[in-house]
């Protein structure tokens, strides 16, 4: 691992400016680590720009320090996910009938982190058309679990998780309509944010629709405070300018510490029962939470999850049309489609009387730890329903509730890993969702869980077993 040795993103980018190390270093390291375990392993990294990454860590290096200093994420490589547009590097969403070509643009994230310094060295994997919590296709195979081979990532930024908890990188930017960076930080053991929707721009991601009502674009780190960065400069320099929030205020962390923090708390539910692992890691992280002086309430929303889940399933579906065979497409009407938009305003409503009286809700982020591969023949996106069923024996479509509170109501929400109970173990991932644009908040209540659950399982990075 040499340089790179899991350090944080600002700690790398810190030694770049100060000389401590070369940004050249740090590209070459990452391009050796896809070597060395990714490559015929893992397989995270699917699109490699190696020539141009090493020859812009040169022209950093280059850099007088006085302009080092300039660039916040000065010389770090990073990757993202397949789909998201890079100029010159192809955007298939795992589809082998899609446009193989290299794209002629790349899209505002890209062209934000770039500017503030840091070095795209190639994209993540996928499932097709984004639509599992695994991340395979037929144009670029299986990403496995760094913590076992023969375990799904997650999905759909599966790829992305897969290359932060392989080492590979500290940074990896993901999109999120149900899970997409949450669930494969469940899967791997790392931290991921989703937005509020609308804030971070989603514009040329490659796909052929406009940005759409449910989906975000986010982080995935080894630490919440590299989610935080990179959160407030996407916040500030990609912005959606198509959602009609452009101009709209993102507020500072409602709290400051974990003490009197009014933490409302949603363990489980009949409609997603939690598996042995998903309750262990609650529990930790609430005796955490309540030792550290935070006011923990067993308590939720006045929603009926039922209906929540159905009407989830009909929004994402709605919004994923345009991408599903015909034989895939539910055939609804605009008169279907009002009606469930109604359901929604009403459940959005709920979540926001909700947070007049606690800060934070936190939950699960899945029913499961990380789950065997299943590459069933016949693809059916995440939320429909099928033959797969996960290792508890809930419908695999049934997975998304959990995902759903956060992306049906639009609201933030902060994944991040509790590990395992042994040495070896799986992780997962609990998440921390606030109320419309309070993406601060929750970033910085998770950061403080971390400070505060040093030498504890909660909120801590841990090194995969297999790869220490």
């Amino acid at each position: 691992q040499g340089v790179m040795s899991w350090q944080s993103l600002q700690k790398l980018a810190s030694q770049v400016q100060n000389g401590e190390t070369t940004s050249r270093d740090l590209v070459q390291a990452a391009l050796s680590r896809i070597s060395e375990i990714d490559t015929g392993l893992i397989n995270a990294v699917v699109v490699l720009d190696s020539e141009r990454a090493l020859a812009k860590s040169v022209e950093i290096d280059n850099l007088s320090s006085a302009d080092k200093q300039k660039l916040p994420l000065a010389g770090v490589p990073i990757t993202v996910k397949e789909h998201i547009n890079v100029e010159g590097l192809p955007s298939t969403a795992g589809d082998p009938n899609a446009c193989s070509d290299p794209s002629t643009s790349s899209a505002p994230v890209v062209l934000a982190l770039q500017s503030a310094g840091a070095i795209i060295i190639g994209k993540t994997n996928v499932p097709l058309d984004l639509a599992d919590y695994q991340s395979y296709n037929a144009v670029y195979g299986r990403t496995n679990n760094p913590h076992d081979l023969s375990l799904s990532p997650g999905g759909s930024s599966g790829g992305s998780a897969a290359a932060v908890a392989a080492g590979i990188v500290p940074l990896c930017i993901g999109t999120d309509i149900g899970g997409s960076v949450r669930v494969p930080a469940h899967c791997c053991g790392v931290f991921a944010h989703k937005p509020s929707w609308g804030i971070i721009s989603k514009s040329n991601c490659g796909l052929p629709i406009p940005p759409k009502p449910l989906s975000t674009t986010g982080p995935i780190a080894r630490c919440a405070a590299d989610l935080t960065v990179i959160s407030k400069l996407l916040f500030t320099h990609a912005r959606e300018q198509l959602s009609g929030l452009a101009n709209a205020i993102i507020p500072p962390s409602r709290v400051q510490t974990l003490k009197g923090c009014r933490v409302a708390l949603w363990d489980d539910d009949p409609v997603c029962p939690v598996d042995a692992s998903v309750s262990s890691a609650i529990r930790a992280t609430v005796d955490l939470l309540r030792r550290a002086g935070a006011i923990v309430t067993l308590t939720r929303p006045k929603v009926n999850s039922e209906e929540l889940l159905s009407c989830y399933r009909d929004c994402v579906n709605d919004a994923m049309s345009s991408l599903l065979p015909k034989e895939m497409n539910s055939g609804r009407t605009y008169a279907d489609f009002l009606e469930n938009e109604k359901i929604q305003c009403k459940i959005r409503k709920a979540f926001g009387d909700f947070f007049t009286d606690f800060d934070i809700l936190l939950t699960p982020t899945f029913p499961v730890v990380a789950f065997p591969h299943d590459e069933t023949p016949v693809h059916f996106p995440f939320y429909q329903t099928s033959s797969r069923v996960l290792p508890n024996g809930l419908p695999y479509h049934l997975g998304c509730f959990w995902p759903a509170l956060a992306n049906l109501t639009l609201l933030p929400a902060t994944a991040f890993p509790v590990q395992g109970e042994t040495d070896g173990s799986l992780p997962v991932a609990l998440q921390i969702i606030g109320q419309e644009l309070d993406d601060l908040t929750c970033l910085h209540i998770v950061e403080q869980l971390e400070k505060a659950g040093k030498n504890t399982r909660v909120a801590q990075f841990r090194v995969p077993a297999r790869l220490k």
